[in-house]
């Protein structure tokens, strides 16, 4: 769905994310899109480390923080 957003209707940034794997699905095509993602529910660490994106927030808590 984020991909056609941003394909067909000139989508420039997706919010509330709340499930980490399609948080991480995302935030891998808003970076190659260059379109800003904001996570608001999902989280794992991965958003924040290994797939860290200068086009991703990750707005709550991490796993990490559990």
């Amino acid at each position: 769905l984020a991909r056609e957003w941003y394909d067909t209707k000139d989508v420039q940034a997706v919010f509330g994310l709340a499930n980490s794997a399609v948080a991480l699905a995302v935030q891998q095509l808003s970076r190659e899109k260059k379109r800003i993602d904001v996570v608001s529910g999902a989280a794992t660490t991965v958003l924040t480390g290994k797939q860290c994106s200068p086009y991703g927030f990750h707005w709550t808590y991490d796993t990490w923080a559990l």
